[in-house]
């Protein structure tokens, strides 16, 4: 059988939290390679088939463009990077692996629910790829000011100074340079036809998060058997979800329990459903 391909990610941080080490370990249970890229001092997570690496060993950045970068705009940009130095696929840290992965004709890149947008938290494009060679390219330029920004950002982003340019759009507009600068290239170079259904990749819709936690699995709803991963939005999950144990029936439980994850290691509430203990009120709850 042929090894599967090779995984990696990104953090920014010196503490990676229970979901990024459950992203880690589906991924490595499924028998992928796994490279975990890092900027900073971070404790290595302990799993098996996961290896540990400087995030300069790819990306030659400064430590000033760091600090002023939000670290989902370093990770935007590192993550092109990556893909043209290693040919590894791409994931965010709050993908789980719910299928082993593969490439279709050297791509893998998902289309977003209701199916327009394309997502770049599963990504992989071929090397020779020209929207690849493309952003990677506009993305070094610090005077760069992307061609899909609305009229009004466009004139903002113009009264900087050059050199300030890219970094003000990512700061008027998030996620500047993320799914929104992927769906622009990908549609001008043609290179879109390889984006698969929603389903595929990121079958939950971003606003239904709550669905991976729910006990009666509802986000299998919205899956079909050529699902492979489930995105889970970190930027929308709720409290509860980041400070409770996942409970069992739920799409998050269920996986961690087939591949012996060990919610122990982390300081996590009890199941519960009023979250009194969170300060959800039926009030907020909704809010």
């Amino acid at each position: 059988m042929a090894a599967l391909p090779h995984i990696a990610t990104l953090w920014v941080g010196d503490s990676l939290g229970w979901l990024g080490h459950l992203s880690l370990a589906s991924f490595a249970a499924r028998g992928h390679p796994v490279t975990l890229y890092h900027t900073d001092d971070l404790p290595n997570p302990g799993i098996a088939g996961v290896t540990m690496r400087p995030a300069r060993d790819v990306f030659a950045y400064d430590d000033a463009f760091l600090v002023r970068a939000r670290p989902a705009v370093f990770a935007d940009i590192f993550r092109l990077n990556m893909i043209r130095a290693t040919g590894a696929i791409w994931v965010d840290l709050d993908v789980l692996c719910l299928a082993p992965l593969d490439l279709f004709d050297g791509y893998l890149v998902g289309k977003e629910f209701p199916g327009r947008d394309i997502n770049n938290g599963v990504l992989c494009l071929p090397q020779s790829s020209p929207s690849l060679a493309a952003l990677v390219d506009r993305f070094a330029d610090p005077t760069y000011v992307p061609e899909w920004l609305a009229p009004w950002v466009e004139r903002k982003v113009m009264k900087v100074a050059p050199e300030d340019r890219l970094l003000e759009a990512t700061r008027l507009v998030n996620p500047a340079l993320g799914p929104r600068a992927l769906t622009w290239m990908l549609r001008k170079t043609g290179e879109d036809r390889h984006a698969l259904p929603y389903t595929v990749l990121n079958p939950v819709p971003w606003a239904l998060n709550d669905l991976y936690f729910s006990p009666r699995g509802e986000a299998r709803n919205w899956m079909t058997d050529k699902t492979l991963t489930g995105h889970i939005y970190s930027s929308a999950l709720r409290r509860p979800h980041r400070v409770r144990r996942p409970m069992s029936g739920s799409v998050v439980a269920d996986l961690a329990a087939e591949i012996g994850f060990d919610f122990d290691r982390f300081d996590l509430k009890p199941n519960g459903l009023d979250g009194a203990e969170d300060g959800i009120t039926a009030e907020t709850a909704l809010t």
